[in-house]
């Protein structure tokens, strides 16, 4: 992809995806999902897709037809998508996925997708040049309501966002900062988050990914359905720069709602 100017990169958050923390996030969204039906067809959206890289892993690591969506603000990010070389049909547009909805997706499946993978900008709103100006806030809290309050991280509404896209059962695999698991402004996003969807997987990297020096967490939520009730699944959790295959969470470790979340980081 073609490099972009340090100044307006930090402006726009952008942190470009590891091959290894994507193949990482790839197969923990995918875990489960390809050993039941390692051939069905799979329908995936990047709501912030870059120059591609998760979406690339998804189509790598599944075995059946892919169908590819993603969205980028940046017009160089959208053309690198769209040659994504492979057997995966590639629908990619430039466009603000944290604005977009299903409707602007063209073909996108009514139901929703299977599978949404994210390393959304970071965007701190307490100061600096990433900084929303008023009317994209405003337009956020058109969009978010309740849940773009104050100083939310934007992360935590594409976390929102993102799960909206989901079919029920359906997973996400995203890459956040550590902060927005335990922050008090995004807390009224990561419950209307863990209403709709169970967290199943943490893994905290403990060692930079990006350049940048933000702490981040891979997280995977899995889609509840309409009328889902009853015992939240077991959270697999692990620390280290290397992520080893999901443990199996020790009984009567299961918090839920919005303690879950700061739970899972130890707060």
């Amino acid at each position: 992809m073609t490099e972009r100017a340090p100044g307006r990169q930090r402006a726009l958050g952008i942190h470009y995806t590891p091959a290894s923390a994507a193949d990482t996030l790839a197969r923990l969204v995918l875990a489960g999902r390809d050993a039941a039906h390692p051939d069905r067809p799979l329908t995936v959206v990047d709501p912030a897709c870059g120059a591609g890289s998760l979406l690339a892993a998804v189509a790598r690591r599944h075995h059946g037809p892919v169908t590819l969506w993603g969205a980028d603000v940046d017009a160089a990010a959208v053309a690198a998508t769209g040659a994504l070389a492979g057997s995966a049909a590639v629908h990619v547009q430039q466009a603000d996925g944290l604005l977009a909805g299903r409707a602007e997706y063209p073909g996108l499946p009514q139901e929703g997708v299977d599978v949404v993978v994210a390393n959304p900008p970071f965007l701190g709103q307490v100061r600096g040049v990433t900084v929303h100006d008023r009317q994209r806030a405003a337009a956020l809290r058109d969009r978010f309501g309740p849940a773009a309050h104050r100083y939310c991280d934007p992360a935590a509404l594409f976390l929102l966002a993102a799960v909206d896209l989901l079919r029920p059962g359906g997973r996400l695999g995203i890459i956040v900062p550590v902060s927005l698991l335990s922050s008090g402004d995004a807390r009224r996003a990561r419950d209307e988050v863990v209403a709709r969807a169970h967290m199943v997987d943490l893994w905290l990297p403990d060692t930079p990914i990006f350049e940048a020096a933000v702490e981040v967490a891979v997280v995977v939520f899995e889609r509840r359905g309409p009328s889902e009730v009853g015992e939240v699944p077991p959270l697999r959790r692990w620390v280290g720069p290397e992520a080893p295959p999901p443990p199996r969470a020790p009984a009567g470790t299961r918090p839920t709602g919005g303690a879950r979340v700061s739970v899972a980081v130890g707060v």
